[in-house]
């Protein structure tokens, strides 16, 4: 599983490649423990495959700040929250 960090860049680093940035082994571990958390929640809201909705955040407890879809060909998940910016995609 990839984990994404979000970082401040300038405009040379956008134009000429990704910066490369640090994250420890406790970050990480948070990181993946939130995505999971996450995951697990909207999952548990809405089982089914091919259904799109909204839902509370589990995180930061924001109503209504979870997008998801779940697609009807393979059943992968798209969330994301607009609040706290988490989000999965499988």
């Amino acid at each position: 599983m990839d984990l994404i960090a979000e970082s401040e860049i300038n405009e040379e680093e956008s134009i000429f490649g990704e910066e490369e940035i640090e994250i420890s082994e406790e970050e990480k571990r948070n990181m993946l423990i939130q995505a999971i958390t996450f995951m697990s929640a909207v999952l548990k809201q809405n089982p089914r495959r091919g259904i799109i909705g909204t839902m509370d955040c589990p995180l930061c407890k924001t109503k209504g700040s979870v997008s998801y879809t779940r697609s009807t060909y393979n059943g992968h998940l798209h969330a994301g929250c607009s609040a706290c910016s988490v989000g999965v995609m499988e």
